[in-house]
């Protein structure tokens, strides 16, 4: 996910997600003249957390004295039920600050990786299941750590559905690996 804002929002600014899906939105509304830790902060409250669509964020950024182009900070967030949003932020050269996280799937990527995950179990069991077999649901997730989540599994022929653990190897190719339960829910 890659987001960018201006540091002084007086002009329309977008919002760009990418690496885990895209989204536009618009700035600020007001002529306001920020710190690169309250654009960040603000980008995160509104923007990210509408585009992730799972509640609130409650974020923390790190304070950057001297906003030169290409001056890292880090932000986390943390969401309603508790879980961590982890942000590594850039001072972009036209006065931007970009946000990216490799911590998040938005809802619009989940088909990849339904995809992806079918593949995979149709690699490694010689079948051809097809893509609808498999479904992580229609919310964005919030990866935990070691980037595993829960999905499911329905057998076609007999529609018996079975959990599925899904770990996103490579967030960049979208590379996964199954683990589908032995015995039906």
């Amino acid at each position: 996910m890659r987001i960018k804002w201006p540091l002084t929002a007086v002009l329309l600014a977008s919002l760009a997600l990418s690496a885990c899906g895209s989204l536009d939105a618009g700035a600020p509304e007001a002529d306001e003249n920020l710190s690169v830790r309250e654009t960040a902060q603000r980008l995160i409250t509104n923007d990210v957390a509408a585009a992730i669509g799972l509640g609130s964020l409650d974020p923390v950024c790190e304070e950057v004295a001297q906003p030169f182009h290409g001056r890292e900070f880090r932000c986390s967030a943390t969401s309603d039920d508790s879980r961590n949003v982890y942000f590594i932020g850039t001072v972009e050269q036209d006065g931007r600050v970009a946000l990216e996280s490799s911590n998040i799937l938005l809802a619009a990527d989940i088909p990849e990786i339904e995809a992806a995950a079918i593949g995979y179990v149709n690699q490694q069991l010689g079948t051809v299941f097809r893509v609808e077999s498999f479904s992580c649901g229609s919310e964005s997730i919030i990866l935990n750590p070691e980037r595993v989540f829960s999905c499911s599994f329905t057998e076609p022929s007999t529609g018996d559905v079975f959990d599925a653990e899904v770990r996103l190897e490579d967030p960049a190719t979208n590379a996964v690996t199954v683990i589908i339960a032995a015995e039906p829910n």
